[in-house]
């Protein structure tokens, strides 16, 4: 299933360069040339996990009025017969199952609001509202009908809830050594929020060696009080520093303000004991 922002591949069974005209694979179908392929898959990232487990409650029926249970059962019993005798099992295979469901319930969402006549967010879109049997990539209104049909999905599935649609969801990861053949379409890969790690601002990670400064400041003061106000200080200083240091998920001055809102507590609690 293509199309202009989709592709949908299911793994395991091609070689390398599959895409490829000039593979073993391709021969039956010599009209998919390279420049196609390649056309299409540009940009485009698939992560594959080790397996999929399914729900960890057998007893809970999805969406397909099926259980967990139930689902394996079935899918065993269907190896078994003589039919599919020659077919390996695969753990992905919930997963496939829930994938067959999100593209049925999408489909569903889109029939159901042409025929109720709502094109509500598509208004302005250029294209007539037709029945999905005359779909074509040219009629951008039932193209945008679609995407918004296809945002709404949520369903309990085989292996786990799926909400299209939810913040958050769309992540990717790029496994350095693994992912060097990757193509870029602007040659470097895609913005998707603050990294996961990469906070490495010098601003932030010297901040500790501050203490150097404090403590010779306390070597030479007169009163003993600063000097154990200062150390510590000091010591909230750096807990704060590396406190923050684990949230990586965030900017660095956010990370500069942590830091400063801890030590100006542990400020205020050393004024507010000199008073007593």
């Amino acid at each position: 299933m293509t199309g202009s922002d989709y592709l949908w591949i299911n793994p395991m069974w091609y070689n390398h360069k599959w895409w490829m005209s000039s593979s073993p694979t391709s021969s039956t179908n010599p009209s998919c040339t390279d420049a196609i392929m390649m056309e299409v898959i540009t940009g485009t990232i698939g992560w594959v996990p080790d397996e999929y487990l399914a729900l960890q409650n057998e007893s809970q029926i999805t969406f397909s009025g099926l259980t967990s249970h139930v689902y394996r059962d079935i899918h065993a019993g269907l190896l078994n017969t003589s039919q599919y005798k020659n077919i390996t099992e695969l753990e992905f295979s919930g997963i496939v199952f829930d994938g067959v469901w999100a593209i049925a319930i999408g489909l569903d969402i889109t029939s159901k609001k042409i025929l109720s006549g709502n094109d509500s967010g598509c208004e302005n879109i250029p294209g007539d509202l037709v029945p999905l049997e005359q779909f074509n990539y040219t009629n951008t209104k039932l193209g945008c009908i679609l995407k918004q049909s296809f945002s709404e999905v949520n369903f309990l599935g085989i292996t786990l809830k799926y909400e299209v649609n939810k913040p958050h969801k769309n992540y990717f990861e790029f496994a350095i050594g693994e992912s060097n053949e990757t193509l870029w379409s602007s040659g470097i890969p895609p913005y998707d929020g603050y990294p996961v790690t990469g906070i490495d601002r010098n601003s932030i990670v010297l901040l500790p060696y501050l203490d150097w400064f404090f403590q010779l400041f306390a070597l030479f003061s007169i009163s003993s009080f600063e000097k154990r106000s200062t150390c510590v200080a000091v010591f909230f200083l750096c807990f704060g520093v590396i406190l923050s240091k684990t949230w990586r998920g965030v900017k660095d001055w956010v990370l500069l303000v942590i830091a400063l809102f801890i030590v100006a507590i542990d400020i205020g609690i050393i004024f507010v004991g000199s008073m007593a």
